[in-house]
């Protein structure tokens, strides 16, 4: 991975996220989380959207993305039971046009936190 700006490694640390619990309709039971990126209204951003196109723009969509990917799964690793639950991940498509996108990239990360691959959805 690319080295980010200094700038963009602290929109890392201030963004937060949540997770959204998805439950089962038929049992009740929670059957995965979504992952909600806050704060990026603390950062100066109207909306969640204008700072991904910020991102696109300065042409670092892909790589702000991976490590935002990671930072996702290590709070996920945090949640109670987490191995028996889905991690649903909301992908800016563009990261595919990024001149650093490359494959594996998920994968490996996967395999830092020991986490199956079909834990995660985009």
């Amino acid at each position: 991975m690319e080295p980010l700006h200094p700038l963009y490694h602290h929109y890392l640390d201030v963004l937060d996220v949540a997770f959204q619990p998805i439950v089962d309709i038929h049992s009740g039971a929670i059957f995965g989380v979504e992952a909600l990126l806050r704060g990026t209204d603390t950062l100066g951003f109207e909306t969640i959207f204008s700072f991904f196109d910020r991102l696109y723009e300065e042409n670092i969509l892909y790589s702000f993305d991976l490590r935002l990917r990671e930072k996702v799964m290590e709070k996920f690793c945090l949640i109670e039971g987490y191995e028996s639950l889905k991690l649903f991940y909301n992908l800016d498509n563009r990261v595919l046009e990024m001149t650093d996108f490359s494959k594996g990239n998920t994968f490996r990360l996967l395999e830092r936190y020991n986490l199956d691959p079909k834990a995660i959805v985009f």
